[in-house]
């Protein structure tokens, strides 16, 4: 997958926002462990705040969940 200009500049706004931000590699990387259900508490935010901001990452994680 790769990194959207979008993803990039919602990475940086919340980084500003002095937000813990997940880039869509990392996010990437957790998916398997989100439904597997082996993820940590701090993961686990992370991961469902960047999916909730970047629609390419919700997209590919939809396409697992199916």
């Amino acid at each position: 997958m790769m990194i959207s200009e979008l993803c990039l500049f919602r990475t940086a706004v919340l980084l500003q926002r002095k937000v813990t931000a997940m880039t869509c590699r990392e996010a990437e990387r957790l998916v398997m462990p989100y439904i597997n259900g082996s993820i940590t508490d701090e993961e686990l935010k992370a991961f469902v705040e960047h999916i909730d901001h970047c629609p390419d990452c919700r997209e590919e994680l939809e396409i697992y969940l199916q």
